[in-house]
């Protein structure tokens, strides 16, 4: 499958790109990849956030892109920070119109906010394929390395700082299969900074400081910046001079 790749749109650390608006990385007939999502790139923006009935913070590019991949991943998905459900609800209904089958794995600190999601998902028939997680994030991630689980696909948006950054990306190395996409929220943001030993401040992030250090960069490649989201993604297996996963050729278009 032809993949296209946007790599002028690479920033460095605090630098935000103004013209990153949604573009297809897969090859689909028509504007959408079907009615739900057009449904995101037509829903109501409310200070740039999409507004379909479930609180968060997502831009509609951040929306289609997070659908896109998730549609067409291989392999079950990865969540890293559930909130109250949108991006999950999103990734479920990628999930389920795909027809592939398969399962998130959604993480949340706190009890209580992971309560509201699966009620919000519930509410909507939409947590069938969710397994809510509750726990520290790389806890929980250390759970699923020791059950040798691997998804194809993943979405990180649990902290903006810098160590919990560090820590996602390390684990990503372990857990994510080869062709599988990873979307860093807020990576195009001026709040990143190269400053470490933070926290969780609200103005000073670290994702892209954590990406630059731990993900592994020989493995993972830059695809391009989507609305605020950074997406990568683990090269296939090579074999010869073609890409390949699962049988199947990966060329890769660049422009």
């Amino acid at each position: 499958m032809t993949l296209t790749f946007h790599p002028d749109r690479k920033i460095a650390v605090g630098q935000v790109q103004d013209n990153c608006g949604y573009a297809p990385n897969y090859k689909f007939s028509g504007e959408y990849v079907d009615e739900f999502h057009r449904q995101l790139g037509t829903s109501q923006v409310r200070r740039n956030l999409i507004e379909i009935g479930i609180p968060g913070w997502l831009r509609r590019e951040d929306a289609l892109k997070l659908y896109e991949l998730g549609h067409f991943a291989d392999g079950d998905i990865l969540e890293f920070g559930t909130n109250r459900g949108l991006s999950t609800f999103i990734l479920a209904n990628a999930l389920k119109n795909s027809g592939r089958g398969g399962e998130i794995v959604t993480m949340e600190l706190s009890p209580e906010i992971s309560d509201e999601a699966k009620r919000n998902l519930s509410s909507r028939g939409m947590d069938k394929q969710v397994n809510f997680t509750v726990g520290d994030a790389n806890n929980s991630c250390l759970k699923l390395v020791r059950q040798g689980r691997k998804f194809g696909f993943s979405f990180i948006d649990h902290s903006h700082a810098y160590e919990h950054m560090v820590s996602a990306c390390k684990r990503l190395n372990e857990l994510m299969l080869p062709g599988a996409f990873c979307v860093f929220h807020d990576y195009n943001d001026q709040r990143n900074t190269h400053r470490t030993g933070l926290g969780e401040v609200g103005t000073e992030y670290g994702v892209q400081a954590g990406i630059e250090d731990a993900l592994n960069h020989r493995a993972f490649e830059f695809v391009g910046v989507y609305g605020c989201t950074g997406v990568y993604r683990r090269k296939p297996q090579r074999r010869g001079c073609t890409w390949w996963w699962q049988g199947l050729s990966w060329p890769t278009e660049r422009r």
